[in-house]
């Protein structure tokens, strides 16, 4: 498990660093050593989505992200754990990739309301608004859900 988990850091490292096909070889490695392990799986495959994404393979990004979206709700919507968002968030970027912008708001708003949820447990101040705006995922979520609102108004 220690190797998938140190893949899935590198893939991240490479996809910020622009490298998009090292990247994806980490990530893809990753998730298949990590595929028993459900949090660390969907983490691995958060990033696999992204890297696919950020390749224009939109569609290759919605095979994977529905999978994942089965997997969760058959589990009863736990599997993911602190990876559920970034996941939910790959999910939503590649439906509108793909044009279906309906079910694409659809996810991000829902995956907004999860993370306000989150985010309403924390009871000091500065750390809610640290973990909503410093965290880039989940500035992201907020950062979209606002202007697919607009776009759909």
């Amino acid at each position: 498990m220690d190797l998938g988990i140190v893949r899935a850091t590198l893939a991240s490292i490479l996809l910020r660093s622009g490298d998009l096909g090292a990247a994806e070889r980490e990530a893809r490695a990753a998730a298949e050593i990590l595929s028993g392990t459900t949090p660390w799986r969907a983490a691995a495959e958060a990033r696999l989505a992204a890297i696919l994404l950020q390749q224009q393979r939109a569609d290759e990004a919605l095979r994977l992200t529905e999978d994942a979206a089965a997997r969760r709700d058959a589990s009863g919507g736990h599997s993911g754990g602190p990876y559920q968002l970034s996941l939910r968030l790959a999910h939503a970027e590649a439906l509108h990739a793909t044009g279906h912008h309906a079910r694409a708001r659809t996810v991000l708003l829902e995956t907004r309301d999860l993370l306000l949820s989150r985010a309403a447990k924390v009871q000091d101040a500065e750390l809610r608004r640290s973990f909503l705006e410093d965290v880039a995922e989940n500035a992201r979520i907020l950062a979209l859900s606002a202007a697919w609102e607009q776009d759909a108004a």
